[in-house]
């Protein structure tokens, strides 16, 4: 469902937290970087983190995908530097963890004014 530079996320609301947005790993990489910040990572770094904290092994170019799709959907910031076999991304959090949250509260609520605008509405005005 998500289109490449498109913010778009899927939610699963059988899950709780960001949980409903994120698989666990993805969180974990989210996490990871919230816990650097303000250095931030190179792939290698992150995909080294979750090699040492998931219980089973992930896919280095599925973290490569994940940090350059939050990097175009604005959720991180992309460095590029140069280093050994030419340049590499450095990622970083363009907003704290409590920032991302509203973030994504914003972007839903928006969603659903834009599709639903007067169910939303009614339903914000009776939401204690």
């Amino acid at each position: 469902m998500s289109r490449r530079g498109a913010l778009m996320f899927e939610l699963d609301t059988g899950q709780m937290g960001l949980l409903m947005f994120f698989k666990g790993w993805q969180l974990k990489v989210l996490e990871y970087l919230w816990s650097i910040q303000p250095s931030g990572a190179n792939s290698k770094e992150v995909w080294s983190h979750l090699q040492e904290t998931m219980p089973e092994p992930m896919s280095r170019a599925s973290v490569i995908y994940f940090l350059q799709d939050m990097a175009e959907k604005g959720v991180l910031t992309e460095e590029r530097k140069t280093g050994k076999g030419g340049y590499h991304g450095v990622y970083s959090h363009k907003y704290s963890e409590a920032e991302f949250k509203q973030y994504i509260a914003e972007y839903v609520i928006r969603k659903l004014l834009n599709e639903f605008p007067v169910e939303t509405r009614k339903a914000i005005d009776t939401t204690p």
